[in-house]
């Protein structure tokens, strides 16, 4: 069946950038992830799961996540998650 692009959420299209940019990177694991939010258009359910996804990638490589947002940080503080996280407002 065929389904038109403009049919597909923004949301879809972030989770296609998410798959793609992790399996090009796949190949090489000694390099690190860098991304600029990301997750803007999940809805929170999506956003969780995708964190989770993101720290277990961190056992194995560095990950930045860049975001001017508060919904990571809710999440990850709520689920009593250590991370590490620079304000750059404040430097």
């Amino acid at each position: 069946s065929y389904l038109d692009l403009d049919r597909l959420s923004t949301g879809f299209y972030d989770q296609m950038n998410f798959a793609f940019k992790f399996s090009i990177n796949e190949q090489n694991m000694d390099t690190f992830l860098i991304f600029d939010d990301a997750f803007i258009n999940y809805d929170l359910d999506r956003l969780r799961l995708a964190l989770f996804f993101l720290l277990d990638l961190a056992n194995d490589r560095q990950i930045i996540y860049m975001t001017c947002h508060n919904r990571e940080e809710e999440v990850l503080k709520s689920e009593a998650i250590d991370f590490n996280m620079i304000d750059l407002e404040e430097i």
